[in-house]
């Protein structure tokens, strides 16, 4: 799996891979949130016949997780761990993270995760 960070390329890679919608960030010093996606370009034969469905259910948790609908996302995050080869488990388990803080802190959620840049 690779991260698109440019949201312009989207539209073309999506003609010839699976591309799923991941995160809207925004970190300090940054004007504007950006969107992240996964390429997925190694899909493995047992997924082939799901891809369809696993890209919905995908779809279906980003519009709950960005919602705000923590139920929905739980659900829904822990029904796909283990797809797509694993390559998104840890996606979702901060997914999974982020309804756990926002359910228990009751804080307002706008759908844009606030990140820092890791250092390395």
């Amino acid at each position: 799996m690779q991260i698109i960070f440019d949201e312009k390329l989207v539209p073309e890679l999506r003609e010839r891979y699976v591309i799923l919608e991941l995160d809207t960030v925004i970190q300090p010093g940054m004007e504007k949130p950006m969107t992240l996606f996964a390429l997925i370009d190694n899909i493995d034969l047992n997924t082939i016949p799901k891809m369809d469905n696993l890209t919905k259910q995908h779809q279906e948790l980003i519009d709950v997780y960005k919602s705000g609908k923590w139920d929905s996302t739980e659900l829904i995050a822990n029904s796909l761990r283990g797809s797509w080869r694993g390559e998104l488990d840890e996606f979702y388990d901060m997914v999974l993270e982020t309804a756990s803080f926002y359910r228990t802190t009751n804080e307002v959620w706008t759908g844009v995760r606030h990140t820092t840049p890791i250092e390395e």
